[in-house]
């Protein structure tokens, strides 16, 4: 139901016509009746129309409707409305809707779940459908209760254990040590690089490696000898890792294949995407070729000056510092061109740091990255807690009646 008050209000408006006679209308309205609270729309519409009657303005039951819209306020206070008939009027606002079992007698069901919580409610018949609700979700669903909470706490205890001996081996005596700095340094002249070791050297990446660009995608042979091979493309290369199993293929000469051919040891960088990252190839699929958004790197032969392992971990720490970024060719999409890369100014430690500095890493990173997963591993499974706890105390399956809780902070809070 309804209860509403009005109240006369007056406003500037601009406008002539019929707008201009409607406001004129409510002016005088205001003016006659002064502050009057009507407390239901009844009384307040024929208190209006009487003025209307007196200034020759007829009413359409549209601006009606939209008078007592702009004018009416809901209050609980005020009285019931009934329309013309004298019949109750619905609030919109308070309509619901109940879903009833087909074979449950509707009046039944009212009386007995509607009326003790909303005494003045009523059906209303024309928006009575019948028919029958097929809820597949929920006719398949099957319940899976969480994990016990104690195994659960069980697992938390464990990668706890194993999280602290991995901190210990970082942050510890058990880590590898390394000195804070070099004796001698000095400033290399690259932005991203600052200061390096006095003795190293700061050269372009392409006056110690190959690089070759791969070949371009060819999906149909273009010569009776060509042959279909399988290739890699950016997708596959990620940060320190690449995907070897089901390459797509293409068409390529045995020319071609030679060319663009890749074996264990090579870095693959990425030229187009995220430019500049790379991973090591480690297996190989037969005759796999790359495709031209890598490039294919490897210490210039005869040299024996670098390795791939030391460069991948340099353009990491490059593409961290926001340098290749700076240096792509962006159009559309971003390019780290052969050019580009073979101007790319690195440091050249000598080959036997190059080795020892590979060495140190891959066995801190390697501490580091179990970490990280021990640490996700940790926050799975507090999730998992939080969900399996909430469950059982609302369900009833804990009885927390008398428990002495603890505040966030680990105080015990006797409130």
């Amino acid at each position: 139901m309804v209860s509403a008050v009005w109240r006369p209000k007056t406003g500037q408006m601009g406008g002539g016509g019929r707008k201009a006679s409607i406001l004129k209308l409510l002016k005088d309205f205001s003016e006659r009746n002064g502050p009057t609270l009507y407390l239901d729309k009844s009384s307040f519409m024929v208190a209006l129309l009487e003025v209307a009657s007196t200034t020759g303005v007829r009413l359409s039951s549209h601006e009606r409707k939209a008078i007592l819209t702009a004018l009416g306020e809901r209050d609980q206070t005020a009285n019931v409305n009934t329309n013309r008939n004298g019949n109750l009027e619905p609030d919109p606002i308070l309509r619901e809707t109940e879903i009833i079992p087909l074979k449950e007698d509707i009046e039944s069901y009212f009386r007995r779940e509607i009326l003790p919580y909303a005494e003045d409610a009523w059906i209303d018949d024309d928006k009575t459908k019948v028919g029958y609700e097929i809820p597949l979700n929920r006719n398949f669903y099957q319940y899976e209760p969480p994990r016990a909470i104690e195994d659960i706490q069980a697992d938390i205890k464990t990668l706890g254990a194993d999280l602290l001996e991995l901190l210990s081996a970082v942050t510890g005596d058990k880590g590898s040590s390394a000195r804070n700095s070099y004796p001698e340094l000095k400033y290399s002249g690259v932005e991203w690089l600052g200061l390096v070791p006095d003795h190293w050297q700061i050269k372009s990446v392409k006056k110690h490696y190959d690089i070759q660009l791969g070949k371009m995608l060819q999906s149909s042979p273009s010569d009776p000898t060509d042959i279909e091979v399988p290739y890699l493309k950016a997708q596959h290369v990620q940060w320190f890792k690449i995907q070897t199993t089901n390459p797509p293929s293409m068409w390529a000469s045995h020319s071609e294949i030679d060319q663009f051919e890749i074996q264990p040891g090579d870095l693959l960088v990425c030229e187009g995407g995220e430019g500049g990252r790379c991973g090591m190839l480690t297996d190989i699929v037969d005759g796999c070729i790359i495709q031209n958004a890598l490039h294919r790197v490897r210490p210039r032969e005869g040299t024996r000056t670098c390795i791939n392992e030391f460069l991948q971990y340099s353009l990491s720490a490059i593409a961290e510092a926001g340098w290749l970024e700076a240096i792509h060719n962006k159009a559309t999409i971003a390019h780290f061109t052969k050019e580009k890369f073979g101007s790319l100014k690195v440091q050249i430690p000598p080959l036997s740091e190059q080795e020892a500095i590979v060495k140190f890493l891959d066995l801190e990173t390697s501490t580091l990255d179990r970490l990280i997963s021990k640490s996700q591993s940790i926050i799975d499974r507090l999730k998992e807690y939080r969900t399996a706890l909430v469950t059982a105390v609302v369900t009833g399956k804990r009885d927390v009646r008398g428990v002495t809780l603890r505040s966030a902070d680990g105080d015990h809070d006797d409130s």
